[in-house]
């Protein structure tokens, strides 16, 4: 018997698939990591520059290469460990594809045959549809979109993020995982994630028979707290109001900001402006810039306070070190 295809959980930092994936993962017949990959484009550019490592020495390099992503040590965190020789034991083929396939199923306990649904819950990959549906033709793609306005109080709260660079980064990549998802047709799903708490069961009855899955009522029982920052930090029931929060967060001013710049693609959404709809706009290069170093600044601050001085500097850089490999295919 053919197994299902596998499931691509995708959305902006700070929108809700961490929770979306606990739910999904309540049910016996879906397996995602606890970590977050984040580095399939990364692998695809080292296949593309050394080969399929089809022998011992080939295998070796590859797991030297990649041990050091930052999977490993979440899933370290999350008391579950995987070596090279259980990955490759995973492996039904070694190419892309079959590699990062015959990973997750090793992280997950996910054998090929179980009929399991296997996947991942990468946030980075709601711009990398293209190269998933590539090397997964059959994959399936849930998009968790979250209110804008929201998620840059979320993304300015956790991490002291740039509100107009994350307003103008929503609508970029809620805009292109949109297109695309719309071009694949049936295999691609839209998730309000407001939607997902005012309703959990209606939501997550929908996702399963996308999925061609019977609802298990304990998909809606949360083992533990789901989320270590933001006001749903620590909850371990579905939050149903944690929605709406910019209203008492956002000055005006800002707000008016963040609508100018997501304002069409929030009315096709199906949200409500708090103002008069304004012409579209983008922020400037230069803008994007200064709310690009901005943002680094606080988010090796951020670091700093988890990890110390010394530990959060090397987590930045190999997280930097990281995504500039997979864009150069190093």
């Amino acid at each position: 018997m053919q197994d299902p295809p596998p499931l691509f959980v995708v959305g902006m930092p700070r929108s809700g698939t961490k929770l979306l994936r606990e739910i999904l993962n309540a049910h016996p017949k879906v397996a995602i990591p606890e970590a977050e990959t984040e580095f399939l484009p990364w692998l695809d550019g080292w296949v593309r520059r050394h080969g399929r490592p089809l022998d011992d020495a080939a295998f070796a390099a590859l797991w030297r290469a990649i041990r050091d992503q930052q999977f490993f040590a979440y899933l370290a965190e999350s008391g579950r460990r995987v070596d090279a020789a259980e990955w490759r034991r995973a492996c039904t083929t070694h190419d892309v594809a079959g590699l990062f396939e015959g990973l997750v199923r090793a992280a997950t306990g996910a054998a090929h045959g179980s009929g399991r649904i296997w996947g991942d819950k990468s946030p980075s990959y709601v711009g990398q549809l293209p190269l998933i549906r590539g090397l997964f033709p059959r994959a399936r793609v849930l998009h968790l979109i979250r209110d804008v306005r929201d998620h840059c109080v979320s993304m300015r709260n956790a991490w002291g993020k740039d509100v107009a660079r994350a307003a103008q980064r929503w609508v970029d990549g809620v805009t292109a995982a949109r297109q695309f998802g719309h071009a694949i047709g049936a295999d691609y799903l839209e998730l309000r994630y407001e939607d997902l708490i005012a309703n959990p069961r209606a939501s997550v009855t929908r996702v399963c028979e996308w999925l061609d899955l019977e609802f298990v009522p304990a998909m809606l029982e949360l083992r533990a707290g789901v989320e270590n920052l933001g006001d749903a930090r620590g909850a371990a029931t579905i939050v149903g109001d944690n929605r709406g929060k910019y209203r008492g967060q956002l000055s005006e001013r800002t707000l008016r900001t963040i609508e100018g710049l997501s304002g069409p693609l929030l009315t096709q959404l199906g949200y409500r402006l708090d103002f008069a709809p304004q012409p579209q706009r983008r922020l400037s290069k230069i803008a994007l810039l200064r709310g690009q170093i901005a943002d680094g600044v606080a988010l090796l601050q951020f670091e700093r306070r988890q990890r110390g001085w010394i530990g959060g500097a090397l987590f930045h850089w190999r997280r930097y070190r990281a995504v500039q490999a997979g864009r150069q295919g190093t």
